[in-house]
């Protein structure tokens, strides 16, 4: 159930079966990352966080099928994000799972061993703010309701984004 905190209800995915971002992020972030994935649910994108989360449904069972419903995981990293166990969990279960994770750092934030081996290969933003509309570019635009500007085309896109374009594209045919 959404908190009094939380700024929107989270996405439906059991009801609504749309591509949508799956958030992880530490509790203790929350005033810092509730501004920035409102500003995405306001760019059209669907998002699930744990605000989702009915009151009466076991915990691990719901997080681990937002994660494998989602289409990317995107995984806000602080100082306090890393010491976190069920953020580590969420990023262990979704690499797992071969879930790709987009990682946005609030700070710079040294990584334990076991967060840079999961998160090796995976796509890093280490200033969010000044880097918003290239986030917004290299999220899948399937998550997204509508789209406030044309999506760039294929060849103007980098490599990274093409294969995340890509991947989470719906099949066709």
């Amino acid at each position: 159930m959404r908190s009094k905190d939380a700024p929107f209800n989270a996405y439906d995915y059991k009801k609504e079966k749309e591509p949508y971002l799956f958030i992880s992020y530490a509790h203790a972030d929350s005033a810092r990352v509730f501004p920035y994935i409102k500003r995405l649910h306001d760019d059209g994108f669907r998002i699930w966080y744990d605000e989702g989360i009915p009151y009466s449904q076991d915990w691990d069972e719901e997080v681990a099928a937002a994660i494998d419903s989602a289409a990317i995981m995107v995984l806000f990293v602080s100082p306090i994000s890393v010491t976190r166990l069920n953020v580590k969990r969420e990023l262990v279960y979704a690499t797992d799972s071969d879930k790709r994770v987009m990682a946005l750092y609030l700070e710079e934030t040294t990584l334990p061993r076991a967060w840079k081996l999961r998160l090796g290969a995976s796509q890093a933003v280490h200033d969010i703010d000044a880097s918003y509309v290239k986030v917004k570019h290299d999220l899948p635009q399937s998550t997204r309701v509508r789209s406030a500007q044309p999506v760039p085309q294929q060849s103007t896109l980098t490599p990274m984004t093409q294969t995340l374009v890509a991947a989470c594209a719906p099949p066709y045919g």
